[in-house]
């Protein structure tokens, strides 16, 4: 009575918490993206088991939790023991069950625990066999038994195999019924034995491994959802193979004769699924439509007539897959998926508490969506495989203390209602430039709020230099609330304008002409420092046209556009005169080359003592009131800025 008080205090606080009904955890520090599931107990606790990445290597995680949704503890187990996935974690409302699959791809060995509610380990076996397995289920029926069905991976081995185990983890038998090898999903049925998918076979097994019943469907293929035990029948969910964005169910009675199925529903993946105390289906998908990549919740009537759809959107990361979903009482249920964050490579754990009434999600907030489908055209098979239990004695069961560690996670929580005093506006959607940026700013204290923008980015601004959708999101650092807005950058349309120039290889001092296409008015050019307002352009060459010739347009948008041109000048054998006459008649008045012939160049004149007398950078000398007679000079230069340094060294006579 204790554990029942506690649940409805935990049950009422969370319904008069508006926030409660939005929130969002998400859990850093564990990269789990090879499996999760949610285990439920009557009482309102939960667990949460997962598999991936932990400090280097494969490590399978436990997290507890009670019915107000605190954290009671966590644990991870099988680090450095080559985990392949997790398998299963089941309760009997008393205790939780975890089942791993131990193996690199396939199964060489099952990892079971069994633990309390306050995490201690109470049994630890490993499952072995001669030959691998892939073990796809682990159930526990009415009567507490254990059941693990997969394949051998041998096609000499063993198909369809059933292993049922006692509560104490004791065999009590286990089957191959057949050659199907097809993965499969399963389910106890409530009067005792099993249910069996595989490919488009299904079988109902009695609880001493009989077969009762076999049926086959035509254009069907099961997903990797289990099915649901009714008391009048079973729900099967299916997909077609190699296209994982349609689904559909189907129902049978409890003989196996169909009695209805949906149409295929497009661009969802389902992860799972759960009816409610109407009958009402409710399915966790991925929505891969046109408004992005999102959680949703599709709700289907008892006979599989549609109802409503709902999408999730993103609070935080780039993308979300859809893992489970439970029903906890009559006012909330718990939706739970994988968060993958593009930026950091890293995926986390997300839990997310809804309320149930799925018409209130708009408080969350969500988006009522109606689905895309196509009709399903499945169909009873007349013929039946003949598949018969024969035993198999080969697994050893034997006692194991597999590695068990306390691991540190992070957790964030996010709401998703907004905080009404946590607001802000990114602007409306822009028109840039190409060759522009635009600077965003949420305009909040980033010492009172964690921000994240779409890049990964966690200041309080953002440079944005290139088109597309722009997202800011800021979520108060107590928790309370989050708000996210978005901004869609495009570019104006561009001109493609090209230049040319001749002759190809021009001579420096030469004219040369420089032509832009299309030939627009207000077309200049740039040149070093010099700009020019003509097109084409006439111009005696000079050495800064190496390094770049820049044709400009600014369009009516005020864009710029244009192209740039480095001409490569021809190489030519320079000669100094060996005499000048610094007289003041236009002739010969200076010794040294014309600077804009070349790109550098240096002149050190000495007097025939060594004396220096003049060093000029790129400008000709005047004699500087020397007398007449014979210098020495010393000459380095470059013809361009990629051209080799060349140096010429003589004598030079100044004549007055």
């Amino acid at each position: 009575m204790e554990r029942f008080t506690s649940k409805l205090i935990c049950q009422f606080l969370l319904v008069l918490s508006f926030s409660a009904l939005g929130q969002k955890r998400v859990y850093f520090g564990f990269d789990a993206n090879l499996s999760s599931e949610i285990s439920l107990f009557e009482n309102g606790n939960y667990a949460l088991g997962a598999a991936s990445n932990f400090n280097g290597s494969n490590a399978a995680l436990l997290m507890f939790f009670d019915a107000c949704g605190d954290t009671l503890w966590s644990k991870t187990f099988f680090e450095g023991l080559d985990l392949n996935r997790l398998i299963r974690i089941q309760n009997d409302n008393e205790f939780i069950w975890l089942a791993a699959g131990l193996g690199s791809n396939q199964d060489s060995a099952i990892a079971l625990i069994k633990l309390n509610q306050q995490g201690q380990v109470l049994l630890s076996k490993s499952i072995t066999a001669p030959i691998n397995f892939v073990w796809y289920q682990f159930h526990i029926d009415v009567d507490g038994n254990l059941y693990f069905t997969g394949n051998a991976t041998s096609t000499g081995g063993y198909s369809n195999t059933i292993l049922k185990l006692n509560p104490q983890g004791q065999q009590i038998h286990a089957f191959q019924y057949g050659s199907i090898f097809i993965w499969g999903m399963s389910v106890p049925a409530p009067s005792g034995g099993l249910l069996n998918t595989t490919g488009r076979t299904i079988y109902k097994l009695d609880g001493n491994g009989n077969i009762e019943w076999i049926k086959s469907l035509q254009n069907f293929q099961q997903s990797q959802i289990p099915p649901i035990a009714l008391p009048d029948g079973y729900l099967i969910f299916h997909k077609y193979i190699g296209a994982l964005d349609r689904t559909g169910l189907l129902k049978i009675d409890l003989q196996g004769n169909l009695l209805w199925f949906t149409d295929n529903y497009l661009h969802i993946n389902a992860g799972s699924a759960t009816v409610d105390e109407n009958g009402h289906i409710l399915l966790s998908y991925t929505d891969y439509g046109l408004t992005g990549i999102n959680l949703g919740i599709l709700e289907l009537d008892e006979n599989g007539s549609y109802l409503q759809a709902h999408l999730l959107p993103l609070i935080t990361g780039d993308f979300i897959s859809a893992r489970d979903l439970k029903i906890i009482g009559p006012d909330k249920m718990l939706i739970h998926g994988l968060i993958d964050y593009n930026f950091a490579n890293y995926q986390a754990l997300s839990l997310r508490t809804l309320p149930r009434d799925l018409d209130a999600l708009n408080l969350c907030p969500a988006t009522l969506t109606t689905l895309g489908a196509e009709p399903s055209y499945l169909m009873e098979d007349t013929l039946n495989p003949n598949l018969n239990p024969s035993p198999y004695a080969g697994f050893s069961l034997q006692n194991f203390s597999f590695p068990e560690q306390n691991p540190t996670l992070t957790e964030n929580i996010y709401c998703t209602v907004a905080d009404p005093g946590l607001s802000f506006d990114l602007g409306g959607d822009s028109v840039i430039c190409k060759n522009d940026s635009l600077y965003l700013k949420p305009n909040l204290p980033l010492d009172e709020y964690n921000i994240i923008w779409s890049t990964g980015d966690q200041s309080d601004s953002l440079l944005v230099e290139q088109e597309g959708l722009i997202w800011c999101e800021v979520s108060s650092i107590c928790g309370s609330g989050v708000f996210r807005d978005s901004i869609f950058i495009s570019y104006h349309p561009s001109i493609n304008l090209s230049a040319t120039f001749s002759p190809e290889t021009p001579a420096l001092g030469d004219s040369i002409s420089f032509v832009a296409s299309p030939p627009l008015p207000g077309i200049y050019w740039t040149i070093g420092d010099s700009s020019y307002f003509t097109n084409p352009l006439e111009i005696r060459s000079f050495s800064e046209m190496s390094e770049g010739v820049v044709l400009n347009y600014i369009d009516t948008n005020g864009c710029l556009s244009g192209d740039t041109l480095y001409p490569v000048f021809s190489d030519f054998e320079l000669m100094l005169p060996n005499a000048f006459t610094p007289n003041g008649d236009g002739l010969n008045d200076v010794f040294g080359p014309d600077p804009n012939r070349l790109f550098y160049y240096e002149l050190q004149v000495f007097d025939r003592f060594g004396k220096q007398q003049a060093q000029l950078i790129k400008s000709q000398w005047d004699g500087s009131d020397l007398p007449s007679g014979s210098y020495v000079y010393y000459f380095k230069y470059q013809l361009s800025s990629t051209s080799e340094e060349r140096v010429l060294r003589g004598i030079v006579n100044l004549i007055r």
